[in-house]
Parts: structure tokens; sequence; C-alpha cells
């Protein structure tokens, strides 16, 4: 990310110094573009890099073996039956809780009956305040203090709504009684996902596409003709994202550090003349820790990080120094952390797992998102390639060609990048095949077998074993 803050800082002042001077020259038009083509070709490497460290992180602390899928929850209900497939220690059939998959499915069904209307409910909160400050711009006037205060009340909006939604999805999903933790959280995911990429990403589409549509149709609503500011979308989508992102990051900074801190300053340890009086009646640090706040649980700083990968990269030639403000945001987030860790709260239960889960398809869905949104804000959005091409057809076609290659370069680029470090893989394979090693080792107590044909057999499974770990993966 520092690596995308630089390049954003210079490419956004070339950015401003264009919007101010009238006659600017031809080629700061499409600097913009080629910034979103660097972000573009930076997210699918960073996601790349992201692999390689979890692979090397799980393979360090032992866990990139570990199946969740055989982890039963301990919310999972239903009735008691024999299982069809393990058995007791005496040989007879398991007791296991048995829950008929119909009822999953109307759960489910119901569920996401919910979160569609849930969804029609942000939807509409969203499209009322668009309204309103469509009737302010009409009554006022659309000038700079009007859209950076819409972005700061969608910036508070949105934290009211994802507060919300976020306690809805969690119902909803405990409603449905999983049977695995796995299934749960990807299914947890998909809903706060949802709730979050209407949340946080509608008034920008509705800025982007269709504010520029609307006003170049002619089209009016309660007097407001959908202008943008200064005739240059990309300018007010700036702006909006720019307010948008500094509120939240505001607000979450106040509520994550100057509250904690606050707090801290209350527990202060007494004065020297009342300490010999404290220490009569003092409690064991155990005591203390367990009367503390319990730790926000890890999917929400999931969460977080991808709302904040999708302001970076979907609108990125819009406004650049996102990158620059979530890449110093970051850096006061881990340490606004580690202070709440070691002092605020109480401490995280474990929780293996052997990456993030869910979450990575999430970031590969972002990438492609975001793909595809900026190349519909270049061919539709910015008035030098509209002057350019002003056939609408001619556009599509270029949209989809753009589109398509920048897909095919993230292809090429990460097949020059492994998914798996090549110590990495020599570990998992020497791991392998000493686990192979001592499982034949076992059946040959058992049975006589052919030195040779095990000798043969070991070699092909190590064989395969590094080639799997080796492979590339596709992230787009």
């Amino acid at each position: 990310m520092a690596l995308s803050a630089v390049v954003a800082t210079p490419t956004y002042c070339v950015m401003v110094w264009s919007w101010e001077v009238a006659d600017h020259p031809w080629h700061t038009q499409y600097l913009p573009a080629a910034y979103g083509l660097f972000v573009l070709l930076w997210s699918a490497l960073f996601l790349q890099a992201w692999k390689r460290t979890g692979r090397a992180l799980s393979l360090r602390w032992g866990v990139h073996d570990l199946e969740l899928e055989s982890r039963v929850r301990v919310q999972y209900f239903g009735r008691p039956r024999a299982s069809p497939v393990r058995v007791d220690l005496h040989g007879n059939a398991a007791t296991e809780v048995f829950y008929p998959v119909c009822h999953q499915v109307m759960r489910t069904a119901a569920s996401y009956a919910v979160v569609a209307v849930s969804l029609g409910f942000v939807v509409s909160s969203l499209a009322a305040l668009v309204v309103f400050r469509g009737w302010f711009d009409a009554r006022w006037g659309l000038t700079t203090f009007g859209v950076v205060l819409g972005g700061c009340i969608s910036g508070l909006v949105v934290l009211l709504l994802n507060a919300v939604n976020a306690r809805v999805a969690w119902r909803l999903t405990e409603f449905e009684n999983h049977r695995t933790q796995a299934s749960y959280e990807a299914s947890l995911t998909v809903k706060r996902f949802s709730f979050q990429f209407c949340n946080s990403y509608c008034t920008l589409y509705y800025i982007a596409f269709f504010k520029a549509l609307a006003h170049e149709r002619e089209w009016e609503f309660l007097g407001n003709d959908f202008a943008c500011l200064h005739d240059n979308c990309i300018e007010e989508l700036s702006a909006h994202l720019l307010s948008l992102l500094c509120t939240q990051l505001v607000v979450a900074n106040v509520r994550d550090v100057a509250v904690p801190a606050w707090q801290s300053r209350a527990r202060a340890p007494p004065e020297p003349g009342q300490r010999l009086l404290a220490e009569a009646d003092s409690v064991p640090r155990y005591v203390e820790e367990a009367r503390l706040r319990r730790h926000a649980p890890i999917f929400d700083a999931y969460d977080g990080i991808v709302v904040q990968f999708g302001y970076i990269t979907l609108f990125a030639l819009a406004c650049p120094l996102v990158s620059l403000l979530a890449a110093v945001n970051n850096l006061i987030s881990m340490r606004s952390d580690s202070f709440k860790l070691c002092q605020l709260c109480q401490r995280p239960a474990l929780e293996l797992a052997d990456g993030i889960g869910s979450w990575g398809g999430v970031l590969q869905l972002m990438v492609f998102a975001s793909v595809a949104t900026n190349c519909g804000v270049v061919f539709f959005t910015m008035d030098a390639v509209i002057e350019w091409v002003p056939d609408v057809l001619m556009r599509v076609v270029l949209f989809f060609l753009t589109e398509h290659a920048i897909l095919a370069l993230g292809r090429l680029l990460e097949s020059a990048v492994p998914r798996t470090a090549q110590d990495v893989a020599n570990e998992r394979a020497r791991e392998n095949y000493q686990r192979m090693i001592v499982r034949q080792e076992e059946n040959l107590g058992m049975h006589a077998v052919d030195p040779a044909a095990v000798e043969l057999r070991r070699d092909e499974e190590w064989c395969a074993a590094e080639v799997r770990d080796s492979a590339p993966r596709s992230i787009l």
C-alpha cells in the first residue's frame, strides 16, 4: 500500500492543478486513467503477495493442514440420530446431531429474503439522501461546500447503516443453523459484504454514472437538473469520495483511539498518598482483566479492510489521494489496536485458521469489480474520452476490449509470481514426505511390502506434492 500512496500524491496534485487551470494540457486529462491502470495491476499483485505471505505464516504457525470443514459448531441444533458413517470405540454407530435439509433450505431462503428487504431499505435510505442533496443544490446552488457536506452526511449515514446491518447479518446467519464453522463464516461473509457494498459505494456509483447520464439527457427531478460540480463529474466524485472517507476515518479513530485513551486516563493509578490504601484491598491481575471489555472479533477487522480496499481500487482514477489516507489510517490503527489489546481489552480467544477464509474470494471479486468500474468511468464519464469518441456504441466496444485486456495482463503478472514461495513449497513437500514415510512404516509393520515398490511410491508422491504446492493459481 505504501507504493500506491507514493504514486498517488503527485498524481492527485496534478489532477487538482488541471481542474483549476482552464487551458490545461491534454495529457493531464489522461493521467487519472494511467493511475487507475497502475492501481488495478497493483491490486492484483497485492493479493498475490497476500496469499504468499499467508501461506508462509500458516506453515510457520503449524495450521497449513487445518480443516475447518470438520469443526461442528456448538450452536448447531437438531435431533439426535445414529451416524451412518462414524462409529464409537465399541464398534457401534456413533450418535450425531441431524437437522433436515428441507428445513435448512427453508431457513436459508427466509434469511436471504430478509436480506433483500434490508438491501432495499438501504438503497431507499441512500436515495432519500441523494434527493435531499439535489434539493439542497437546487435551492442554494451547486458548490464545493455542498458536495463536501453531502459526503460528510453520507459518511455518517454509512456508519450507522453498517452498524445496524452487521447486527442483522449476524442474527440471520444464526437463524440459518449452519453445521460447520466454515459454512457459517461463508454465509456471514456474503451478507456482510452485500450490506457493506451497497452502504459504502451506492452514492459513488450514482455520481460516476447515473448523474452524468441524467445531465446529458437533460432530466430533471424536484428542480434538480443533475448538473455536476463545475461541469466535471470526476471532480465531484473526487470531492465526495474524499469527504466520505475522511468522515469515516475520523469517526472510527475517535471511537478506537480517543475513547480508549479517555478510558485509560480514567483508570490511571492513584496518587502516592492513596496508593497504600489501594494496595490493602487490591485485586489480582486476572480479576482486573476479567472486568475489561471483550476484544472485537477478527471478522470486523476483515470487514473494514475490504471496504477500505474498495475505496482505493473501485474509483482509483477519481481520487488517488485515498491511497495515502488509507496508508496513514493503517499506521494509526496499528498503534491504537496494540494499545487496546494490551491495556483496554481482554485477551482474545484463540481461533485457528489457515487463511482469511471467504474474505479471499471477496477481495478477488473486488478486483474484478474495480476493473469494470474504472473502465466504465473512463469511457462513460471522462469528458476527454467522450469528446474523443462521441459514438456510444464504439465506447461500449472499447470498454469491453480494455476490460478484457487488463484482466489478461493481470493473469500474466499473476503467472509470473507463484502463489507459494520456493522455500515454503520445499518445507511443505518435506513435511508431506516425512508424513508419508511414517504412514508407510506403519503399513510395513502389518503387511509385507516390496521395499523397491515402497521407495518408488515415495518418490512419486513427493514429486506430486511439490508440483501441487508450486503451481500458480488465478486471482482474477
